[in-house]
């Protein structure tokens, strides 16, 4: 959970979407306005179309997590080809607050100007990161450093497939589902009631951290 400073008032101003997966946020906006939104539950994503009609993942949003932040700012720039878009990636609760709205209390609670400036900053270093990490890490690092990052002790939710961390990591989902088989043998991950879980959390650091990448290429079929 992340602290949201005046969360309550927050979502005392927006509105309760319940949402089933795969819904475009920004069909969820009236037309001609901006909004912010509030995650309560479930996991959302930000993502872009490419050229070749694939779908590239830039960041993911998790409960008590703002989003939709840059429109209300930068309005010029809302209507660029390049405007990312914004989907449910589970069954999620969100609160669409109106941007009006949401700047008067932006000028009305310093503690929750601090969140804004917090949310942008995390997001830019996490997109950031994401970037440089298809630059400079192999496949199997990059998945060994996102699944380090997903899991939390309570297991990776199963939503993850190989096709969506694919999506995330810039790799293709049979690579990535080949690197997944290859932890399990090796014990850094087992996969319990459809989640998978960094078993080795430590090994795995250490191989992230020494660049150690294992033959994932002649992997046989996963029993």
């Amino acid at each position: 959970m992340h602290i949201i400073h005046h969360y309550d008032e927050l979502c005392s101003v927006g509105e309760r979407l319940d949402l089933p997966k795969g819904v475009c946020l920004q069909d969820m906006v009236p037309p001609g306005e901006n909004c912010v939104f509030l995650l309560d539950e479930g996991v959302c994503a930000a993502t872009k179309m490419t050229e070749s009609g694939g779908e590239r993942t830039f960041t993911y949003f998790t409960p008590r997590w703002l989003f939709s932040i840059v429109p209300l700012y930068l309005q010029e720039y809302a209507d660029e080809e390049w405007e990312v878009q914004y989907y449910t990636r589970t069954p999620s609760s969100l609160y669409r607050i109106a941007a009006d709205q949401f700047d008067a209390m932006v000028e009305q609670y310093p503690l929750l100007a601090k969140t804004v400036m917090k949310v942008l900053s995390y997001n830019l270093v996490r997109i950031q990161s994401n970037f440089f990490d298809r630059e400079d890490l192999p496949a199997f690092l990059r998945v060994c450093k996102v699944l380090l990052q997903l899991d939390t002790g309570e297991g990776i939710a199963p939503f993850f497939t190989a096709e969506e961390l694919g999506s995330f990591i810039g790799a293709h989902s049979v690579t990535v589902a080949k690197i997944i088989v290859q932890l399990k043998r090796h014990g850094f991950v087992s996969r319990r009631n459809r989640r998978l879980f960094v078993d080795d959390r430590s090994g795995l650091t250490r191989v992230l951290k020494e660049r150690i990448v294992l033959n994932y290429y002649q992997n046989p079929d996963e029993s």
